[in-house]
C-alpha cells in the first residue's frame, strides 16, 4: 500500500511539473521576458510652428524605431502652455513635452509667465535639439546697431524676458524705441509692410554661431526683399549689462554668440553679434517611468540621423549636442535618471557636458 501511495504521488508530482514548464493552469499570471516591455503609448506635448514640427519629428522617429514606445505629437500653443498644462496634470507618467531654455528656467524660479505659480522642482531634462539665434532684423541698411534705432518701432514676440532686457538695453543707451508686440510670423510680416523698422529673431544654429538656418518668415522676407535684409549687432558687453540692470541675472536664459559673415546672405561682408538659447528641448516630470525614458533617449540617440530627414535645422544635431546643450541643467539632479544612464552607458557623461560648460 505504501509503495502505491509512493507511486501515486511521484505521478502527481511529474504531472504538476509538466503543467508548470507548459504554462501552468489556464489563468496563471506569467512573468514578462526578460527584457521585454509592453507597448507604452507617450504623449509629446509639441507646442507650435517650427518646435511643434520637431515634436513630430522626435515622434515619428522613436515610433518606428523603438521597442515598446508609440509616440504622438500633441500641437499645443506655446513651450510656456506646455509646462503649465504639466503643472495642472495628476498624471505624468507618460509624457513628454517640448519646452525651451527660457521657459524652463522661469518656471523653475516661478517668474515671468509663472509668477503666480510655485517654483517648480518637478522638471527632468532629457534632450536639447534646437539652438535659437536672436537678433535684431531690419530693412533698412542705414540701421547698423541698436543706437540707430532711436526713434523707430521694433516688433518683438511675447516673450517677456527678451523684452525686459531689450528694454533695459535701450535705457543703457539713451535712446527711445517703440516696443510692438507681435506673434512670432507676423513681426516679419509688420517688417516686410514697412509698420515697423526692425524685429527680433533670426533662426537656428549652434552655440557658436555657425551654421546659421534663418527661419521660415526671416528667409521669405529675405526673399521679397531681393535679399536686402541686414543684422543688427548687439554686442556682448552691453547684452550682460542690460541683464544686469533688468535684474535678470541667473534668470537669463541666453548666451552671447557671434554669427559668421555670409549668415543672413552670401554677399554679408561682416560678422554679428547676437544672443542665443534652446529652443526646443524635450523633458518630462521627475516620476516618468525610468525604463520609458531610457528607451526614449536610447532610440532618439541611435537614430538621431534620421531626424534631418524631416527638418534641416535637425541636421547638425548629434547625441553629444543633445547632451552639452543642456547647459540650464545645474547638475545631474536636473536630469532625468533614465536620460542619464543611457548617456552615462554611451560614455557621454560627465565629459560632454562638463566641457560644454566650463565655457
Amino acid at each position: 500500500m505504501k509503495k502505491k501511495l509512493a507511486l501515486l504521488l511521484a505521478l502527481s508530482l511529474t504531472v504538476s511539473s509538466l503543467l508548470t514548464g507548459c504554462g501552468g493552469s489556464e489563468g496563471a499570471e506569467q512573468p514578462a521576458a526578460e527584457g521585454k516591455h509592453e507597448n507604452v503609448d507617450v504623449e509629446l506635448l509639441a507646442a507650435s510652428s517650427t518646435v511643434q514640427n520637431v515634436g513630430i519629428a522626435i515622434a515619428d522617429v522613436i515610433t518606428k524605431n523603438s521597442g515598446f514606445i508609440r509616440m504622438a505629437a500633441t500641437g499645443t500653443n506655446s513651450s510656456e502652455a506646455n509646462i503649465v498644462q504639466m503643472l495642472e496634470k495628476d498624471e505624468h507618467t507618460n509624457t513628454f513635452y517640448m519646452t525651451s531654455a527660457a521657459p524652463y528656467i522661469s518656471a523653475k524660479t516661478g517668474i515671468g509667465a509663472f509668477k503666480d505659480y510655485e517654483p517648480c522642482q518637478d522638471q527632468r531634462l532629457v534632450a536639447a535639439m534646437l539652438y535659437g539665434v536672436n537678433g535684431f532684423v531690419t530693412t533698412d541698411p542705414s540701421i547698423k546697431s541698436l543706437s540707430d534705432l532711436d526713434g523707430k518701432k521694433v516688433a518683438m514676440f511675447a516673450d517677456e524676458l527678451p523684452q525686459q532686457m531689450a528694454k533695459a538695453a535701450f535705457d543703457i543707451l539713451g535712446i527711445n524705441v517703440e516696443i510692438k508686440t507681435l506673434t512670432f510670423s507676423d513681426q516679419f510680416t509688420a517688417l516686410s509692410d514697412g509698420l515697423v523698422d526692425a524685429c527680433l529673431y533670426l533662426g537656428t544654429g549652434l552655440p557658436n554661431g555657425e551654421p546659421l538656418v534663418p527661419a521660415s518668415p526671416l528667409q521669405e522676407l529675405i526673399a521679397n526683399k531681393g535679399g536686402k535684409v541686414y543684422a543688427v549687432t548687439f554686442p556682448a558687453d552691453l547684452q550682460a549689462e542690460a541683464v544686469t540692470k533688468a535684474g535678470l541675472d541667473g534668470k537669463w536664459a541666453y548666451s552671447p554668440i557671434i554669427c559668421p559673415a555670409g549668415s543672413l546672405q552670401e554677399t554679408d561682408t561682416e560678422s554679428f553679434e547676437a544672443y542665443g538659447s534652446v529652443t526646443a528641448l524635450v523633458a518630462c516630470w521627475a516620476d516618468t517611468d525610468e525604463e520609458v525614458v531610457y528607451e526614449f533617449t536610447k532610440t532618439l540617440c541611435e537614430k538621431y540621423a534620421d531626424l534631418g530627414n524631416y527638418m534641416t535645422e535637425l541636421k547638425p544635431i548629434t547625441p553629444s549636442l543633445m547632451l552639452s546643450m543642456l547647459y540650464m541643467a545645474e547638475g545631474e539632479e536636473d536630469i532625468h535618471p533614465g536620460a542619464l544612464r543611457y548617456y552615462k552607458e554611451a560614455g557621454l557623461w560627465p565629459s560632454v557636458w562638463e566641457e560644454a560648460n566650463s565655457k
